[in-house]
Formats: C-alpha cells, sequence, structure tokens
C-alpha cells in the first residue's frame, strides 16, 4: 500500500498490515504492522501500536502515553524538528 500525501487513521479495533507504506503523516491509534516511510509525522494515540520499520525524513515521531512501538527507527540527525 503506498500514499503519496494526507492522513491515515486508524480506528481502534483496525489493522493495517503492509509490506511498505508511504505517506506524510501517519496517525495510529489500533495497530499498523509493516515498513513506514513518513514524510513529515508519526503520531502514536493512547492503545494504538506500531510494529516494525520506521523511515522518518524529519524528527516528527510522537508515541503519546499508553502508545506502543516496537521495531527500529531511521530518524536524520541534521533536521530540526517541525513546529
Amino acid at each position: 500500500m503506498a500514499l503519496q500525501a494526507g492522513i491515515i487513521f486508524d480506528q481502534m479495533a483496525g489493522l493495517i498490515e503492509s509490506s511498505e507504506l508511504r505517506v506524510a503523516t501517519l496517525c495510529v491509534a489500533g495497530v499498523v504492522r509493516g515498513t513506514l516511510h513518513v514524510r513529515e509525522r508519526l503520531e502514536i494515540q493512547p492503545g494504538g501500536r506500531v510494529i516494525g520499520h520506521v523511515v522518518l525524513d524529519t524528527k516528527g515521531l510522537v508515541i503519546a502515553p499508553g502508545g506502543q512501538f516496537e521495531g527500529t527507527v531511521e530518524m536524520p540527525e541534521d533536521v530540526a524538528a517541525p513546529a
């Protein structure tokens, strides 16, 4: 599954499973599993879970209390965090 822009909101009981997912912004309240390429921001909400490998173009990773992340992250070291 490849999305070039926009926001995906995964419902609490939902599951997105993909070998490769490309998005601008992703807000997770359910479960996302696979390789994620995120241009702007990845936000894991309370009860949300991301499992896999994440490649970020910016320092836009937010994990709220109660959110879970299992895997690896590639994040640029020389890019400022988004405002």
